[in-house]
């Protein structure tokens, strides 16, 4: 009935303002990232960041551990040395030759002494290119693990993986379900380190609204 359902609104409303009011209370609403505008920039905001995390000579002093709960929270299999890993972002593997499927820049790429190597691409608002999950395929195919990295977890598109198989050939990873679930794993980390710690969990919210995600407490409300 009309009584009933402006009641769950009403309810629903109450709901929204109090998550308001303890982000406020919090000091939630104060995002870096927002202010600068910094937002949907895939590699100047959301590559450098996460690279800069998954660094094990990163300035976090937090060593490797940030990448092995980044390997947790994904768990792919992959070959991988967290002991020698190296991260790089915009990484060149060769002039891009859509034909030949080889070539272009990788947006975060992680590799270890053994030649063993993780090529994320990373999707935040922009359109895929031609052929360029087959092109980070077609590099070092036996010892790589190409990712694809987006908001929700989406296939690629026809054009970019070709008859490349996700779960196979390629993996998809979102930033709703994996990245969000790492980040918390990573303040946890970073408890006794206030800087870092805060820093992450700013990052952390901008996901979540970028997501729109909602923490458990709120789901359950």
């Amino acid at each position: 009935s009309a009584n009933n359902i402006e009641q769950l609104l009403g309810n629903t409303k109450q709901v929204i303002d109090r998550h308001k009011e303890d982000e406020y209370r919090k000091g939630e609403a104060f995002n870096v990232f927002s202010i600068l505008k910094m937002e949907r920039k895939e590699n100047s905001t959301h590559s450098a960041f996460l690279a800069e995390l998954l660094n094990p000579n990163g300035t976090h002093n937090k060593g490797n551990k940030f990448l092995v709960l980044f390997l947790n929270s994904i768990d792919i299999n992959t070959e991988i040395d967290v002991n020698s890993a190296k991260v790089k972002v915009e990484h060149t593997i060769g002039s891009r030759n859509d034909n030949l499927k080889s070539g272009g820049r990788i947006d975060i790429f992680i590799y270890d002494r053994n030649h063993n190597c993780i090529s994320i691409e990373n999707k935040i608002d922009a359109g895929d290119q031609k052929a360029q999950i087959e092109r980070y395929y077609n590099y070092k195919t036996d010892k790589n693990t190409v990712i694809y990295l987006n908001k929700f977890g989406n296939e690629p598109s026809i054009e970019s993986k070709g008859v490349l198989i996700s779960g196979k050939d390629f993996y998809i990873i979102s930033y709703k379900e994996h990245i969000i679930e790492w980040l918390q794993n990573c303040l946890l980390e970073a408890e006794e380190l206030p800087i870092l710690n805060a820093s992450i969990r700013q990052y952390l919210i901008l996901i979540k609204k970028m997501t729109n995600s909602m923490d458990k407490k709120e789901k359950e409300e």
